[in-house]
């Protein structure tokens, strides 16, 4: 969680939670050679999961700008003066890298160069990691809890996300009140005006931001200053109904991640599917890919839901090599290979 929330956040945040040792950056599962499994679509190695541009709300600019990293200060920088996405609420990728994103997210996230983070180093190391905005501090390539670990994250960026938002208004509202006067213009996705297709100055630019043309590193950092002063008490007035409204989905889901309850019955998921290798199979569920034996093939299969869970551990018997305790079972079923029936 970036540092500026800490002062900030309920005491929620405190709670503990199981680390993510699977999907970690400095050995990133994702890269081939990195993982077991074959035939998978890796990840770039120029760029790994950092095919994303993300929203920087404005104190968190300011922030770089003040604090952060040589790089990332200078990425900033030339963003601003491209002044391509750039408003008093922060950083924000132009229309057309949008919708390139939207259209490849599905079948080529990880290994387009031309959606590489603007953010990311020559090392493909993060440059404004203690500024990083709510997808990519919520997002793991692979959950240690699967599917459970997914949601729970999932709910942690909405309120990442809602949280910016009333934050860099907050920001604005303090800085220069009429900076909050903005014309929202309806807006479709697949027109666009000439600077958006040339991703070019918007005509509106100046008008945008009256006084602060050309001050804009000022601008943000000011809002920076205005967050770094706010308590936990002026952020829960913030956040207002909302802030009860998203715990409703944090509690839940953080229940479901560290304290799942296995379902009575378990079957074999419908969805999930195996590729024959030359000794194992490769199970694919949602949550990832599996290297199986051919024994633990049998056993999944067993697994109809026809029995409970005792009477099925009870009709497989003893197998060598594979102990089926709680512990597999919760894995199983967090990861979706097994689910309730």
């Amino acid at each position: 969680m970036p540092e500026i929330y800490q002062n900030l956040f309920p005491e929620f945040f405190y709670k503990e939670i199981k680390k993510e040792t699977i999907a970690t950056c400095d050995n990133c599962i994702m890269l081939e050679g990195n993982n077991p499994i074959k035939n998978m679509s890796f990840y770039l190695k120029e760029t790994k999961c950092c095919t994303f541009f993300p929203f920087i709300p404005n104190y968190m600019v300011g922030l770089i700008l003040k604090e952060g990293s040589e790089y990332g200060q200078a990425a900033v920088r030339k963003l601003i003066s491209e002044r391509v996405g750039i408003s008093p609420k922060g950083i924000s990728p132009g229309k057309k890298y949008q919708l390139d994103f939207e259209l490849s997210r599905e079948k080529g996230f990880g290994q387009n160069l031309s959606l590489k983070c603007p953010f990311l180093d020559s090392d493909v190391d993060c440059s404004i990691w203690e500024a990083r905005g709510a997808v990519c501090a919520t997002y793991f390539c692979r959950n240690v809890c699967g599917y459970d670990g997914e949601q729970f994250w999932h709910s942690v960026k909405n309120y990442l996300s809602a949280a910016e938002q009333k934050l860099a208004r907050y920001a604005i509202l303090e800085t220069d009140k009429n900076l909050a006067i903005t014309k929202n213009k309806p807006d479709n996705r697949f027109c666009f005006s000439a600077d958006e297709i040339d991703q070019t100055q918007s005509p509106d630019y100046e008008t945008i931001w009256g006084k602060w043309l050309g001050r804009e590193e000022i601008f943000f950092q000011y809002c920076y200053e205005k967050i770094e002063k706010l308590n936990a008490e002026s952020f829960e007035k913030l956040m207002g109904i909302e802030n009860d409204f998203l715990f409703v989905s944090l509690e839940k889901s953080y229940e479901e991640m560290m304290f799942p309850i296995l379902p009575d019955r378990l079957m074999l998921n419908p969805e999930a599917t195996f590729t024959r290798e030359s000794n194992s199979f490769i199970l694919n569920v949602y949550s990832g890919s599996f290297n199986i034996s051919d024994v633990f093939f049998e056993v999944l299969n067993c697994f109809t839901g026809e029995f409970n869970v005792a009477e099925t551990i009870s009709n497989i018997g003893e197998n060598p090599g594979i102990e089926i305790d709680e512990e597999l079972l919760v894995n199983l079923y967090q990861n979706r290979v097994l689910i309730g029936c």
